[in-house]
């Protein structure tokens, strides 16, 4: 038996959004989610920038990075929170796992592509 987070996660966010977006298999979100055209691109071009070389992101990516729905809502402008969903979709499908998903998964991936100077 599985037991569920009692906090409510981004990626949940996007299911009750759209529906169960998640196949059976695998858990990967439907393509039809991720639309380049309802993201912007500039927190697609921080998204990269975090997962290619870590650059910090600004408060809002950041707590998509992190996971944190109350925080990245909190911060969002309007354009950003109607993009919500699509955003996390792109980071799900486009970015590293191991990149984001909590301050841990955050904080280490800065360590690997920062090479422990810091």
């Amino acid at each position: 038996m599985t037991r569920r987070p009692s906090y409510l996660t981004l990626a949940d966010a996007v299911d009750i959004a759209y529906g169960p977006t998640r196949t059976e298999r695998g858990h990967q979100m439907d393509e039809t989610i991720p639309n380049k055209a309802l993201c912007p691109p500039l927190i697609m071009e921080a998204l990269n920038a975090w997962a290619n070389t870590a650059r910090p992101p600004g408060y809002f990516v950041e707590a998509v990075l992190r996971n944190d729905l109350r925080e990245a809502v909190g911060r969002a402008d309007p354009q950003n929170c109607a993009a919500l969903p699509h955003i996390v979709a792109y980071a799900y499908n486009q970015i590293p796992a191991a990149c984001w998903g909590s301050v841990a998964n955050m904080e280490a991936w800065a360590e690997l592509k920062r090479g422990g100077d810091q």
